[in-house]
């Protein structure tokens, strides 16, 4: 099956949303949001994630990126920062809660069932939304729980 990636953007940070690059890795840890409380293990390790992502594609699903950070623009122009992340492929939102449908962390893997993302406010109107994760994937041997606070792209 092909899948186009496309990048959606909440940068979950106590800053404006910028279209600039992180200057260093130093830096951009230095920004993440203290209300972040998120935890993501991949491969049995604890993988960083201080910023979240989150905008709706053309198809009018939404997509969210938790990782270490980048800019709007690098993941709205398709472009990874090589850092350590996950991009979730979101289903359709019932009164906030969105099924996991895909989670990508390098080649796509499948989300298993019961994984879910609730966002607290409205993607297409609001200029921050609060993320509780609850993702699990045997494929992907991956686990995020938590919550992130993030600001929308768009």
């Amino acid at each position: 099956m092909k899948r186009a990636l496309v990048l959606i953007a909440i940068v979950a940070c106590n800053k404006p949303s910028t279209d600039a690059p992180p200057t260093s890795s130093a830096a951009t840890s230095a920004t993440a949001a203290p209300a972040n409380k998120v935890k993501v293990t991949l491969d049995g390790k604890e993988s960083p994630a201080s910023h979240a992502m989150i905008q709706k594609v053309a198809s009018g699903s939404l997509q969210l990126y938790v990782g270490d950070g980048s800019s709007c623009k690098e993941f709205q122009g398709h472009l990874f920062n090589g850092g350590k992340f996950i991009l979730v492929d979101l289903g359709p939102v019932a009164n906030g809660v969105a099924p996991v449908t895909d989670v990508w962390h390098g080649p796509p893997d499948s989300a298993d069932p019961g994984s879910t993302v609730t966002i607290h406010g409205d993607v297409a109107t609001a200029s921050k939304v609060d993320v509780d994760l609850s993702i699990t994937s045997k494929e992907a041997k991956l686990d995020a729980k938590g919550t992130v606070s993030a600001d929308v792209c768009k």
